[in-house]
């Protein structure tokens, strides 16, 4: 591999010729041969030189690999995911996952704050005149959409086997983006942690749950096809520019409720790779 130390220095000092990108070995380095005189690539030398620098040596490795061409964009962040998945695994593997039964502050928290994200996200689908379009202009069949998507992610992290009693649960109810999603908005820090502790919402979590877990794809008969997801599809058939934002959503949805306990399994990191894999592709 390439080193990354000589790579910064001959990207600040020699970048307006593109000797940084020769050493790499990508094949645009001639372009900066080509408009050295300007003076712009002697800029981006330097931005390149310092951002080598901060990399860590894996990163720095990836980039060398993109930049030759050996492998895509996504293809690197493919493995940047795997690599935290792998140190996941071998940091947690002999250790029990802890069933965490209780609602602290810190938790609310940062499940009020991803809540404000989902609702933001899906007003923004709701209103968006080409879903809608595709929808048959009803705003409704899109929450529809989230909610499904929503819960067939929770499903693939923890099955129909899943214990209302634990903070991913009750996680996925309130954060729905329906009636429920008031109840994180409209009540307070102590009455939701009571509620939760004397298990006032158990039934309703795990009959909500049930009920999306098998609820059919709402845009099965404009799909024609029964994926895993309902948007992502709908959102890249159509060449919607919301596909990037819903998806990422759903992505850190995933991972939020994977470390609610403060804990990664095994068996949720694999889920969090397929969920990856069937978001994004």
């Amino acid at each position: 591999m390439k080193n990354k130390i000589l790579a910064a220095i001959l990207a600040i000092f020699f970048g307006g010729y593109g000797i940084h990108k020769f050493y790499i070995g990508n094949p645009k380095a001639l372009l900066y041969l080509l408009f050295c005189w300007t003076g712009i690539p002697s800029i981006m030398g330097i931005v390149q030189g310092i951002k080598y620098l901060l990399m860590s040596d894996k990163e720095f490795d990836l980039l060398v690999m993109q930049e030759r061409g050996l492998m895509g964009s996504k293809a690197v962040e493919q493995m940047q995911i795997n690599d935290q998945l792998n140190a996941y695994s071998n940091k947690y593997a002999s250790v029990p996952s802890p069933i965490k039964y209780e609602l602290t502050g810190e938790f609310y928290s940062k499940l009020l704050h991803f809540s404000h994200d989902v609702l933001a996200v899906s007003e923004l689908l709701k209103n968006n005149f080409q879903l809608l379009n595709y929808c048959s202009n009803n705003p409704g069949k899109i929450q529809d959409c989230i909610c499904y998507d929503m819960m067939q992610i929770f499903g693939m992290l923890y099955g129909a086997n899943f214990d209302t009693a634990k903070l991913e649960s009750f996680s996925c109810f309130m954060l729905l983006p329906n009636a429920n999603s008031d109840l994180i908005r409209t009540k307070s820090y102590t009455e939701l942690a009571n509620n939760y502790q004397s298990k006032k919402y158990e039934q309703t979590i795990k009959d909500t749950i049930s009920y999306y877990i098998n609820y059919d794809n709402p845009l099965l008969v404009l799909s024609g096809s029964n994926t895993a997801l309902a948007l992502p599809n709908a959102l890249k058939t159509i060449d919607n520019k919301l596909f990037v934002h819903y998806t990422n959503m759903l992505y850190n949805y995933a991972k939020f409720l994977s470390i609610a306990d403060d804990l990664a399994t095994i068996d949720e990191q694999k889920a969090l790779n397929q969920i990856y894999q069937i978001i994004y592709n």
